[in-house]
């Protein structure tokens, strides 16, 4: 099992614009998926079988948000680290809104091979 923590992400919904009838990723996307690649680095062989994630989003304010607008951006970074081959590989998921953290916003995130 392998632990990881990261900056609360950006939501899906900001992360990727339609540009010319294409879907790609906005200046905010990028950002967020260079910090999140430089904590989590790429030097590593990826886990091929199935996977189970464990992911806590300890957020900043108190803004309602709808947390599986989140997961989407947060596997996508995990996938570009090397952690997986591809987040198909994801057959079981946990998802837990915690309680608020104003010094410090992130989702903790435990990616298991089964």
């Amino acid at each position: 099992m392998v632990k990881l923590t990261a900056p609360f992400p950006p939501s899906i919904n900001t992360v990727y614009t339609v540009h010319r009838n294409r879907k790609i990723m906005s200046a905010k996307g990028r950002d967020y998926k260079y910090e999140v690649s430089q904590i989590l680095g790429k030097d590593r062989e990826p886990y091929k079988g199935p996977i189970s994630c464990t992911y806590r989003f300890y957020r900043g304010d108190r803004r309602k948000y709808d947390v599986s607008n989140y997961v989407k951006v947060i596997e996508d970074c995990i996938t570009d680290a090397n952690y997986w081959v591809d987040d198909s590989q994801v057959v079981e998921m946990h998802v837990y809104k915690c309680e608020i953290d104003r010094e410090n916003p992130r989702v903790e995130i435990e990616v298991k091979e089964l």
